[in-house]
């Protein structure tokens, strides 16, 4: 995993879905289905060889929102519909995703009104959604409009990334004036998310990311 975390795919039976923790494998239950899930480590525990698995169902699924599942036997063949990038391949630096993210002018505005880097997303348990800047590689957001006192913050994520990617503005709840216009300040987990009513656009659906609170 010198390039990173290896996308793969693999079948679903029953007894997966109710996956709690420890090393799986298929016991029991029917066919459910096929599911893409990412590798990002591997170990061995008691003599048992297994891979460590990001899922993308919630936190609270599994090891938190990760599983294992037994490496070596092509388990539900999952070793077999892996991909991956080359070790030499070229990412963007944190330059270069600051420059994304600065394209956005101003940032955090209403869908589809989305510029630069931004992306049109709704937070999982949140009402509304917003335009989201990314987030530098080291974790700083670009800055709000002119007269806007909610906190730009690295805060939002993919369910089951082990960081975050995405950026938001923080805001009090209980304070008034402080989200562009036409955004509110909805609460969750004890602090707020500026966001607008989600309208929907050209019939597409928003993406989906969670609150990492600070």
């Amino acid at each position: 995993m010198t390039g990173g975390p290896i996308a793969t795919a693999f079948t679903v039976y029953e007894d997966f879905e109710n996956y709690v923790s420890g090393i799986y494998h298929h016991v029991s239950g029917a066919m459910a289905g096929g599911h893409a899930v990412r590798f990002v480590g591997w170990g061995e525990e008691s003599g048992t060889k297994y891979w460590k698995v990001a899922n993308s169902w919630n936190p609270n699924w599994g090891e938190e929102g990760y599983f294992r599942i037994i490496r070596g036997t092509n388990e539900g063949f999952i070793e077999s519909q892996g991909i991956a990038s080359a070790n030499d391949v070229v990412w963007n630096s944190p330059h270069n995703l600051q420059a994304d993210a600065d394209d956005c002018s101003p940032c955090y505005e209403n869908p589809p009104a989305c510029t630069g880097g931004e992306e049109a997303i709704q937070i999982t348990g949140l009402a509304g959604d917003f335009c989201s800047p990314p987030c530098t590689g080291v974790g700083t957001c670009p800055p709000a409009a002119s007269g806007v006192t909610a906190a730009p913050k690295c805060v939002l994520e993919i369910p089951g990334s082990a960081s975050p990617t995405q950026c938001a503005l923080l805001c009090d709840p209980s304070a008034a004036d402080q989200c562009p216009t036409g955004a509110t300040c909805q609460p969750i987990q004890g602090q707020g998310i500026c966001t607008y009513p989600a309208a929907g656009f050209g019939g597409e659906q928003n993406a989906q990311f969670q609150f990492r609170k600070q």
